[in-house]
């Protein structure tokens, strides 16, 4: 089966209920889901995920589907279904009510989407969840500082996938939940955490945390994105380089450097292809006639 980056899409539609679903763990609903994948002998979950999103309800009321930080319990969870033998997948969204598993009363259900090669079925048969899931996260420093300053925050996503890639935290294949808090107004880089969901090991990753140099590079107008990246990134220069000559170069923690090309700037931001950069910490270093910056970078597998 192909791999798929499973990002799952909501629309704001129209939520007819008058009331908040019940709030359940993601392993309550994993049989329907897998279940609803008819004509599939072999169909398993490979992905679960809930979004930080509020619905208007009737005029007043709003229905909030993020996960409770508390308990690790979310009124709606996402589910990804695949099968081997058809090699595709399904999406399908199910709330808890008396104890049952069903199709949500919004205007539009979402579904999943596979840009690119980013998650691997299927998941384990059991995984770390609920409040055992949360302790794993307080149990991080990073997290419980990120935790103190957004009291009231909700994970913009929350999804659990194996990962078909060896990283600098994880092993290849390893069952990942991945926590990502994006900044509404975009007026601070994302902070996410990765939790393995069989160990329990703990990673957050935070983009406001910053060296001195990154931040000046930041003010200055350049940035790299994803950051941590695999086989390819996007880097953004000031509108004031089009047409510049640039040069980007990669040097790594042991003073290595390799060239990721250079030439006149025609638009941005740009790509550039790191599938030659050996796993762990670089300096991006863009260069110009008028200027010099860099911007650290971190290459997953």
């Amino acid at each position: 089966m192909k791999t798929l980056l499973l990002l799952f899409l909501v629309s704001a539609g129209t939520v007819s209920a008058q009331f908040s679903f019940p709030a359940y763990l993601p392993s309550e609903c994993r049989t329907s889901a897998v279940s609803s994948f008819t004509g599939a002998n072999d169909a398993e979950a490979v992905a679960i995920g809930c979004f930080g999103q509020k619905f208007e309800g009737i005029p007043g009321t709003t229905l909030n589907l993020g996960m409770d930080m508390t308990t690790g319990a979310a009124p709606l969870w996402f589910y990804v279904v695949g099968s081997e033998s058809l090699d595709t997948a399904i999406g399908t969204a199910l709330i808890r009510v008396a104890n049952s598993c069903t199709t949500p009363p919004i205007g539009e259900v979402p579904e999943a989407v596979e840009p690119g090669d980013y998650a691997n079925g299927p998941l384990p048969s059991s995984f770390i969840e609920g409040e055992d899931l949360i302790a794993k996260l307080m149990g991080n420093a990073s997290y419980v500082a990120f935790r103190n300053k957004h009291s009231d925050s909700v994970p913009t996503l929350v999804i659990l996938a194996v990962s078909p890639e060896e990283s600098v935290y994880f092993p290849a294949n390893s069952p990942l939940w991945v926590f990502s808090w994006m900044s509404a107004s975009q007026t601070e880089q994302p902070f996410m955490c990765l939790v393995h969901a069989t160990t329990g090991t703990t990673v957050c990753i935070s983009g406001t945390e910053t060296s001195t140099q990154e931040s000046e590079a930041n003010l200055a107008g350049y940035y790299v994105f994803p950051n941590p990246a695999s086989t390819s990134a996007m880097l953004a220069v000031p509108t004031s380089l089009l047409g510049s000559t640039v040069s980007v170069d990669a040097v790594s923690v042991t003073g290595q450097r390799l060239s990721l090309g250079s030439g006149q700037v025609v638009s941005i931001p740009m790509p550039i292809n790191t599938a030659n950069l050996t796993p762990g910490l670089w300096s991006i270093v863009v260069s110009s006639e008028t200027s010099l910056q860099v911007l650290p970078l971190t290459i997953t597998r």
